[in-house]
């Protein structure tokens, strides 16, 4: 379980098929509560920026990571421009932007035995989704999102699909 701070996000961060989650969030008025985050910060200014901004250290550090379900990845996202070189201040007219980014835990197999046939949202989507793999020719398999949640997995000659109550 690792905390990150970066001045940017990549699809290399996370591993195949992984769903990410984000949001936007008051970092500054939080840092304090951080357990020694680290930095994946690629520019030195930047870093000093963040740290200047945080009140806490943040190191330049071109470092690659791949995030786990486990890690949080707090992202500035600078507005307002390219900063100007050798600053270790926000100049005015820009801001930074912080968006926590996190990815889900795989989704785990779920037993039909509680949403089959009822009469629940839960039912009606159990129902729909066997009517889909019989269209296609294929299979359902109902997962489990971290929460809880059933989501129906529909695979069939030349289809994907999935049904939930997003």
């Amino acid at each position: 379980m690792t905390t990150y701070i970066s001045n940017a996000f990549a699809l290399s961060m996370i591993p195949d098929g992984a769903t990410i989650r984000t949001r936007v969030v008051d970092l500054p008025a939080i840092a304090h509560k951080l357990n020694n985050p680290v930095s994946v910060v690629g520019h030195a200014d930047t870093a000093a920026v963040f740290a200047d901004m945080l009140g806490i250290p943040v190191a330049h550090n071109r470092a690659t990571v791949t995030l786990t379900d486990k890690d949080t990845l707090y992202v500035g996202q600078l507005v307002g421009g390219r900063l100007p070189e050798g600053v270790t201040t926000l100049p005015e007219g820009f801001e930074i932007k912080w968006i926590c980014v996190r990815i889900d835990a795989d989704p785990v197999p779920m037993e039909r035995h509680w949403t089959y046939r009822g009469v629940s949202i839960y039912g009606g989507l159990d129902r729909r989704a066997d009517e889909i793999a019989a269209l296609v020719g294929g299979k359902v398999t109902i997962m489990a999102d971290p929460w809880g949640n059933p989501h129906w997995d529909i695979e069939g000659v030349g289809f994907s699909g999935s049904l939930h109550d997003d």
